[in-house]
């Protein structure tokens, strides 16, 4: 690990991580599509998912929850209607295929009363992972306790046999990743057109990649990155402003003949800096500007990954999905459908 890294490793651990307005769950979902899906609505179904990230969070109430779909094509998901309540509460310590039994005696609550819902066009694919696009607004928030694993609990009947295909976790993933890169700001022009920059984070079970992209740079020309904690949105005398506040700067390497470098760089792994938000930008030497002969790219944000990836039972997801589909017996697993919950 090199001096740069180490130091990044010491400025990670010594950040605390602000109280988030949201929450993706299971948190191995964030930037990552599942190895599977399901059909959440088929004639008429119940969906219940029990979940312990969302006690063990930040957030104090849930206002709407949202689902992402199956990033594939689905030749048959036109828009469709269909009828949806939902209702949420707090678990018992045992679950059962009885859903209403599984509620905390007195805690259930209709936060989503019965009523037409226009389930979205699907028939072409898009992105892996999809947005959480299908979106319920609650008519009234439900506040959570954390102390009590909450749940949540969705109806619906369909008059027609559907195929929407909403994302799903059979199993945990190897790897996982931070919160999709949001690019903001403009980068200089140069020979090969407007320079661009992207950040990604990885981690598996030991190790955090840092997998920074620069396009359309100077041609053979060096190219490092700031990384660093906020975007201070300052103007420095180049072609474009200063995006990101230069706690660490990395090398790249150099361009290509078409401007292009990409660059890895990785530490060890640690729980406590998950989820840290970063801010980054690209900077390349240009002899071409001038006063000053450098260009930066836009800024670009993300986060270091929620929790690493890795192997092992499901229950590391901590979540507990109870299904039931007319004509089809009720299951009861540990593989969940990706959520997005809103406060």
């Amino acid at each position: 690990m090199g001096v740069a890294t180490r130091f990044l490793f010491a400025f990670l651990l010594s950040l605390g991580v602000a109280g988030a307005q949201q929450l993706v769950s299971p948190p191995q979902a964030v930037g990552v599509e599942g190895d599977s899906r399901s059909a959440l609505f088929f004639i008429a179904s119940r969906s219940m998912q029990v979940d312990d990230n969302l006690r063990a969070s930040n957030l104090t109430s849930v206002r709407s929850i949202s689902l992402r779909r199956n990033a594939a094509p689905q030749g048959s998901s036109t828009p469709q209607g269909c009828e949806i309540e939902l209702s949420m509460g707090f678990a018992v310590a045992t679950l059962g295929t009885n859903m209403d039994n599984n509620y905390a005696s007195g805690t259930k609550k209709i936060v989503f009363t019965k009523k037409s819902v226009m389930l979205p066009d699907w028939t072409m694919g898009t992105r892996s992972p999809a947005d959480f696009e299908f979106t319920l607004k609650f008519d009234s928030a439900f506040v959570l306790d954390p102390k009590q694993v909450p749940l949540w609990d969705m109806k619906s009947w369909i008059y027609f046999v559907d195929t929407h295909e909403f994302d799903l976790f059979s199993k945990l993933p190897p790897w996982t990743s931070g919160e999709l890169p949001q690019e903001f700001g403009r980068g200089c022009a140069t020979a090969n057109g407007v320079v661009g920059y992207e950040l990604r984070t990885e981690a598996d079970a030991t190790t955090l990649a840092f997998v920074h992209e620069v396009w359309n740079g100077p041609s053979g020309a060096p190219a490092l990155a700031f990384l660093g904690f906020q975007d201070p949105n300052l103007a420095i005398g180049l072609c474009a402003n200063l995006r990101a506040d230069p706690a660490i700067v990395v090398p790249l390497g150099a361009t290509d003949g078409f401007g292009d470098v990409t660059a890895r760089a990785t530490m060890p792994w640690s729980a406590s800096i998950a989820g840290v938000p970063l801010f980054a930008q690209g900077l390349c030497l240009d002899a071409t500007q001038q006063p000053l002969r450098f260009v930066l790219t836009n800024g670009c944000r993300t986060t270091t990954p929620y929790v690493a990836g890795g192997s092992g039972p499901t229950t590391r997801f901590g979540i507990t999905r109870i299904v039931a589909r007319i004509p089809y017996p009720i299951v009861i697993s540990t593989t969940p459908m990706p959520v997005l919950y809103a406060q």
